[in-house]
């Protein structure tokens, strides 16, 4: 585990995409780091499920404010970030198998990526440096911890294989 030099949220997300490669900073949420730079959540899906996904994120775009779709097998967003790649610039990963979570990962290199399709999408933690500047406390940014987050059920527009209630096991 390494120790920062400087507070997380003045990292510059090239330098945070490095260090999470690095697999460095596993212990530090995400939302610690950038101040001001725009966060997404991923979900990387084979390129058969990748319509039926957009049309869902297109007809639900509350939960899923989509920011970028990418071809199959690309591994960079280029309208996102600049040298990045989306095997390896987080700081852990949660791998699903037939809709069943198997593991955490540090990255996603073994995962064979030529049909992989990955879709980002809007996430709330780039705007909660904006909040803790306007003196809202919230309470991950102050004391510096990974956040809590409630089991939301969201019942959404089904599209192709994705129907039913979405569970969001946060935290």
């Amino acid at each position: 585990m390494t120790s920062l030099s400087r507070d997380p949220s003045q990292f510059l997300p090239k330098e945070a995409r490095e260090q999470f490669r690095k697999n460095n900073l596993t212990h530090i949420s995400c939302s610690q780091f950038c101040a001001g730079y725009l966060q997404s959540n991923i979900a990387c899906l084979p390129s058969n499920m990748a319509d039926d996904f957009e049309r869902l994120c297109i007809n639900n775009s509350s939960p899923f404010p989509l920011l970028y779709r990418s071809q199959p097998g690309e591994v960079s967003a280029p309208p996102l970030a600049s040298d990045s790649d989306v095997r390896s610039d987080l700081p852990l990963y949660a791998v699903s198998e037939d809709g069943i979570l198997t593991r955490h990962v540090g990255d996603l290199m073994d995962i064979p990526w030529e049909a992989m399709v990955t879709f980002y999408f809007g996430c709330s933690f780039s705007f909660d440096h904006m909040l803790v500047a306007a003196q809202v406390p919230v309470r991950h940014m102050i004391k510096k911890k990974i956040p809590r987050c409630s089991l939301v059920k969201y019942r959404f527009s089904p599209r192709g294989l994705f129907w039913g209630i979405w569970w969001y096991p946060c935290g």
